[in-house]
């Protein structure tokens, strides 16, 4: 129960907060795009927005713990796990728009 969701899963997601701005960071290097000589990663993709989706990550963790004693739990838990990664996904596209409006036309 810990092993997939718990581990394999953050850390996959914090490889995706990580790996996919600095590639658009890099491509927009590469562009020599007018805006990106002042861009850094934390442009790209917020700090805050990473940290929110880590939150909903983690109370979904502990719920679908708590679901291990408490069955009844497993279909929030799973819901709560999609929620997280819809909003991962919603942060990966806004990070694509990022590059896709500096990429310029």
């Amino acid at each position: 129960m810990l092993i997939v969701p718990g581990a394999f899963a953050s850390v996959i997601c914090g490889m995706l907060y990580k790996i996919v701005p600095f590639v658009i960071w890099l491509n927009l290097q590469n562009l020599d795009a007018s805006e990106s000589s002042r861009l850094n990663t934390r442009m790209i993709l917020s700090e805050t927005a990473m940290r929110r989706h880590m939150y909903l990550h983690f109370t979904a963790l502990i719920l679908l713990l708590v679901a291990v004693l408490v069955p009844a739990l497993i279909r929030p838990a799973g819901a709560l796990f999609v929620l997280s990664y819809a909003w991962l996904g919603w942060n990966l596209v806004a990070a694509v728009r990022t590059y896709i409006r500096l990429r310029g036309p």
